[in-house]
C-alpha cells in the first residue's frame, strides 16, 4: 500500500483538505485525489462476533458493536480482516 505519514503534532492550522498526486521523471498529475482532513476520532465499544458458518477454516456471522456516544463526526465504520495482526482486507460499511 502507498501511504504518507503526518507527524503527531503537526499543526492543523486552517487546512480543511489532504492533495495526493501522483508524479514521475516525466510528469505530475495535474488534478490530485482530495479528501476531507478531520481532527476528530470515535471508537466503538462491546463488539462481538457469533461464527454461523460450520464450515472447516470459513466463518461468517454477524459482527455487533456499540456505537460511539457522539456519532456526530461519523460518517460509516472499516472493518479490518487481519492475520497476525496485519492488515490483509479492508471493508467498508
Amino acid at each position: 500500500a502507498n501511504m504518507g505519514t503526518v507527524p503527531a503534532d503537526t499543526y492543523l492550522a486552517t487546512y480543511t483538505h489532504v492533495l495526493v498526486y501522483t508524479k514521475s521523471a516525466l510528469i505530475e498529475q495535474s488534478t490530485p485525489a482530495a479528501m476531507n482532513l478531520s481532527d476528530t476520532s470515535a471508537l466503538v465499544a462491546g463488539s462481538s462476533f457469533f461464527d454461523e458458518d460450520l464450515d472447516a477454516f470459513e466463518f461468517g456471522g454477524i459482527l455487533e458493536w456499540s456505537p460511539p456516544e457522539d456519532t456526530t463526526w461519523v460518517t460509516h465504520y472499516v472493518l479490518y480482516f487481519a492475520e497476525y495482526g496485519i492488515e490483509v482486507t479492508t471493508t467498508t460499511t
